[in-house]
């Protein structure tokens, strides 16, 4: 609360969806942080405290359908819409770091035209199949039934699913990047960041132990390495 407490808060709009914005100013580079599904702007609270303690001028964005929002549904191309919105508004960042589904986010947020210099991301799925089939797995559904719920996502937005995924941004975009995952993430398995380091030659890939899904946003050594990372070559 603190941290939310001490920032700017915006109320945007995409056209479509409200949600907000916070703002932490400063003299700095500008970073922009996406959090996952589930999450909100304050999660990176620690994150945000160091960046800005060293000078950053720091923006979070809290999706549709997320923390204080009346929306009820959302979906993760809203959360684009929303990094568009921002980048309208506020102009480049300089730096993107986003967790879990914030990092696929800012991938497709390249498509339209968000270019900064390093990207980090913590706990990101390889791709979209590979949420729909952990999401199978965990609810014992057939294979079958993965493929169709591919087929509708498909159909719904018109778009194959791939063109999407944080894999093939990575390969087709090769920005200067940083991939951070814990071996005990119960939610997306480390081996997605392997494959995701596979295919983005330009990333460091930080392997951590015992922080899970979540509490790898607070450890104090993933955060200086974030911080060691970020300042511009």
């Amino acid at each position: 609360m603190p941290v939310r407490e001490s920032a700017t808060e915006h109320i945007m709009h995409t056209g479509k969806s409200e949600f907000s914005l916070f703002e932490w100013k400063n003299d700095g580079p500008k970073v922009l942080l996406v959090h996952g599904w589930g999450g909100r702007a304050t999660q990176f609270f620690r994150i945000i405290e160091e960046l800005h303690k060293k000078g950053y001028h720091v923006f979070s964005i809290e999706a549709p359908a997320h923390g204080t929002s009346k929306q009820r549904k959302t979906h993760m191309l809203e959360f684009v819409d929303c990094v568009e919105t921002v980048q309208d508004k506020f102009g480049q960042f300089d730096f993107a770091i986003g967790h879990s589904l914030g990092g696929m986010a800012i991938f497709n947020s390249l498509l339209r035209n968000l270019s900064p210099h390093k990207i980090v991301v913590i706990g990101t799925p390889v791709s979209i199949r590979s949420v729909v089939n952990d999401f199978c797995e965990k609810v014992k559904a057939t294979p079958k039934v993965a493929n169709r719920i591919i087929e509708n996502i498909e159909n719904r937005y018109s778009m194959k699913v791939e063109d999407a995924s944080t894999d093939d941004l990575a390969s087709r975009f090769d920005p200067q990047g940083m991939i951070i995952h814990d071996t005990d993430d119960q939610d997306i398995s480390v081996e997605q960041a392997k494959q995701l380091a596979a295919k983005w030659p330009n990333a460091q890939l930080v392997i951590t132990q015992g922080l899970g899904h979540r509490k790898v946003l607070m450890d104090q050594k993933v955060i200086d390495s974030i911080i060691g990372f970020l300042p511009l070559n």
